[in-house]
Formats: C-alpha cells, structure tokens, sequence
C-alpha cells in the first residue's frame, strides 16, 4: 500500500516561462528585479521546531537546506535539498504520506499576484514540489526566467570593427515607433599606425636611427618600428663578443656584396691585465715579502699583488689589482721585509686577450645591408671574436612592428637625429581604424522590437556592422531561486504518515 501511495506522490515539474495575470483588480506587486545579483534581505529567525508525535516529523528549514550560499545558485535553474529522512517515525500500516511547508501542503506555486506566503514581495516566480522516496524527502525548487526586452536600448555590440577609418563614423539608430524617441549614440575608434611616409631621407647615418612615435592616449598603446637605411660603404665594426686567447690579432674577413667591392680591415687586441704569478723559488722570509711588477706601457695602469705564505715559505701570489694596457707580461720583483731572508721569484701570465676594435682600410661599395664579419679562429682553450658591421647611408622606409592601438588622430614620428655633419631624416604616420564600441547617449524609448544599428562608412575600408542590446527586465532564474530560499527559510517542514 506504502509503495503504491509513494509513486503516486512524485511529482514532475516542467520548466516553461510563466506570464503572470493582468488582474486590474488585483494589488499593484513590487517591480521585478534588473537581473542583476538580488538585494540581501535577513532571513526570517526560525520557530523552535515542535515536538513530533508518534507517525510525523518536523524540520524547521535552515539557510543551507538548498546550497551552502547565494553564490551557489546563479545560472541554475533548480535546487535540490538533501532529503529528509524519516527513519525514526513509527506507524502501524501506513496508507499515505503529506508533506507541508508552513502550513501549506505540496506542491507550491508561487506564480500569483497573491504570494503563497505574505512575506515573499519579491515578484518571484517560483515551483516547490516534494521528491518522495520510501523512508525520505527531497525539496525541489524549481524557477522559471522573467527576464524581457525592455522599450530601451542598453549598449551596442560591435560585430564587424571595419577598416580603414580615419576619422569617427556616426551611428544611427533605427527609428522608434510613433510615440517613442529614437536611440542616439557615439562611436569610439582606435586608429593604428599602418606605414610611415619618409618626405626626408636624411644623410649620414652610420648606423640605423631610432624611430619614435608621439604615444597613443590614454587606454591605448604605442606604435614602434625601425628604420631601413640605403647602405653602401662599411663604416665601423661593433665588437659585441671580444672572444679570448687570442696571441696575435686574428683576421677579420666580411661579405661580399651582390655587386660591387669587399670592404676590408684589421683588428686590435685589447691591451691586458696581469691574471696570475707563476712561482719558480719559494724563498724563505720571517717578515712579509713584498710583490711589485713593472709599469705597462703609456696609458695603462700597474699591477698589484700580495705574497701568501705557508710558514716561511712563499706559497702563493694573490692578484690585487690586475693593471691595464700591458702588450708583454711585466716583470714581476719580490723582497724580503726581513733581513737575511731570500727572496722568492716568479713570473707574471698576462689576461687572456680579446679583440679589442677593427679598423677599417677599405670600406667597400654596393652594399644593401649589413654584411657579416668573421674573425680568425682563437688558438685552442680561447673564445672567436663576434662582431656587427656598421654602415653608412640614408633612410628609405619604415617597418611597422607593432600598429599600436587607440590613436584618435595621425601621431607624429621622429627620426633619431643624424651624425655631425650630416641630416636627420623626417616622416609622416598614415593611420587606419577600426570602430572599437558605441556609447549610447540616448537610450530612447518605446521600442517594440530590436532597432538596426548603422555606421557610416568610411571613405576606403570596411565598413563597420553593430547589433542593439535591449535594456532587460524582469528578474532571472537566479533571482527568483534566489527569493524564493529567502521566503521558504525558518519555515516548518511536516512530513506525516497515515493509516
């Protein structure tokens, strides 16, 4: 008998968008929500649950019987309790179950200008049916949406930016129905840098200047790009990698060009330091011994060292100073601060030498762009020398490398200025956008169905396309679950069993 009242108290609830009744008669409700998160509003304190008698319980419904917070519900349609259980209700043979919540038996239906519970003002809708299986009770809570379009425009999406802008289009509105105002709105664009014109070639430049653009405004980003010179003649070499090891100057050879003449040059080793002292006698000194080593040639800095003992003897030599502009390894004297001590002796190992500098004896022709420089071979234990050939020339163009973004007229671009006797080069952006958003400044009124969005066209481009987002009313799936856990908390759950 129990199973077969059971079955017959399941109850299936479809989800369907619930029109609430025009009744001129009936009390004005309060207005829907907006959509957005619902006001807070305290939930009722609950009654004492009441004592049970023998073939029923009572639950008083907590703030957690349908999620652990307001956060849990939002995109939801349904909330389901954890079900009740009424293992410990006692009764001879059971014929039937009912379930009510304050009083008011199940199924729920929130759906009139007249709450099921005085206290819910919300304008929710909302279903409560009671999910029975042998033993316990589970609460479904189930809302529809009554979010609608309003009469107003909201926002504009764009769906298609354009191209090719160079200037802020208008955007027209569809008009209203008669009796309502039309939307109005501005376009906002974000102009990027496409190329820059060179009016100046400028003249020269022994290396490719800098290129800079005037910053976007604020919420934007700025262009960069480089500078491409017209290249002939090798001018300098940059040593970026000095190498080591080297004992003689090692050869530098560079590219040829597609046509005309190799340039050619020399390297310079850079003048070194002492790196270490050589021990060949120990000598034998009570006092400190003392370290000294010649002078470099003009233009360097001497060397300075200390002696480490062990006992008496000269165990090590401690490089302090390793000095400057050495071509040959100094001589290096030691003394005894003590008389009748020996004194050692040693010899000093020179820095490992690196190139220095290249000069350049034939600077070459023809050349269209940098050509590679190669350095001989260091001897074995050293590093090879790398380096980048400098060149002289003019600008020609520039490449973009980054557009920028939010520019709202042409920026202006500057060269990095010219060597001494020579000429700096000058430019123009030529810019192009695309139309980023619409602001609405007059949402109008009156609409009854989405209004079409237009932006002029631009005088060579794309053409931009946007989309009208209404105003929405009415509260959501969200809000209503929302409101309806607020009326339902602190009421009384009885679940009855009887013969």
């Amino acid at each position: 008998m129990l199973k077969k009242t059971l079955t017959q108290l399941v109850v299936v609830f479809v989800v369907g968008t619930a029109m609430i009744a025009c009744d001129p008669n009936a009390p004005a409700r309060p207005a829907a929500g907006s959509g957005g998160e619902p006001p807070a509003a305290p939930a009722p304190t609950p009654d004492p649950a009441p004592t049970s008698p023998e073939g029923e319980k009572r639950w008083t419904l907590g703030a957690t019987d349908f999620g652990d917070d307001n956060a849990g519900i939002w995109g939801q349609t349904s909330n389901r309790s954890t079900p009740f259980s009424w293992d410990r209700i006692t009764a001879g043979n059971v014929d039937s179950v009912s379930v009510t919540i304050g009083g008011q038996p199940l199924p729920l239906a929130n759906r009139s200008y007249q709450p099921v519970f005085p206290a819910d003002y919300s304008g929710a809708e909302w279903d409560l049916n009671a999910d029975v299986t042998p033993g316990a009770v589970a609460l479904v809570l189930t809302a529809t949406d009554q979010q609608y379009d309003s009469d107003q425009v909201k926002s504009v999406t764009v769906t298609d930016g354009g191209s090719g802008y160079t200037s802020v289009p208008a955007v027209t509105f569809e008009p209203a129905p008669a009796g309502g105002t039309t939307a109005t709105g501005t376009t906002a664009l974000a102009l990027s840098v496409g190329s820059v014109t060179v009016t100046t070639e400028g003249s020269g430049y022994t290396s490719v200047p800098a290129v800079t653009f005037e910053p976007a405004p604020a919420g934007g980003t700025t262009a960069t790009g480089t500078a491409a010179l017209t290249l002939n003649t090798v001018g300098s070499v940059t040593v970026t990698t000095a190498g080591s090891g080297y004992t003689t100057a090692p050869t530098v050879t560079f590219a040829a060009p597609a046509s005309g003449t190799t340039a050619t040059g020399t390297a310079a080793l850079a003048a070194r330091g002492v790196a270490s002292v050589s021990l060949s006698n120990s000598g034998l000194c009570g006092g400190n011994m003392h370290v000294t080593f010649s002078a470099p040639p003009s233009g360097g800095t001497t060397a300075t060292a200390v002696a480490v003992k062990s006992g008496l003897a000269v165990s090590s030599v401690s490089v302090i100073n390793a000095g400057s502009g050495y071509t040959s390894a100094p001589t290096v004297t030691f003394a005894c601060a003590t008389a009748g001590g020996t004194n050692a002796s040693g010899t000093a190992v020179l820095q490992s030498a690196g190139v220095a500098s290249v000069s350049i004896t034939t600077g070459g022709s023809g050349y269209t762009s940098a050509p590679a420089v190669t350095f001989g071979a260091a001897p074995s234990g050293g590093t090879t020398a790398v380096g980048t050939a400098v060149v002289s020339g003019r600008v020609t163009s520039v490449s973009i490398t980054d557009a920028g973004s939010g520019y709202t007229s042409v920026p202006a671009v500057t060269f990095g200025a010219a060597p001494s006797g020579g000429t700096t080069a000058v430019g123009t952006a030529v810019v192009s956008g695309r139309v980023t958003s619409v602001s609405i400044t007059d949402a109008g009124r009156g609409y009854v169905t989405v209004p079409a969005v237009t932006i002029a066209a631009p005088a060579s481009g794309d053409t931009a396309t946007a989309e009208a987002v209404m105003k929405q009313r009415g509260n959501t799936q969200a809000d209503n679950l929302y409101w309806a856990r607020q009326t339902l908390y602190g009421k009384e759950l009885l679940i009855r069993l009887t013969e």
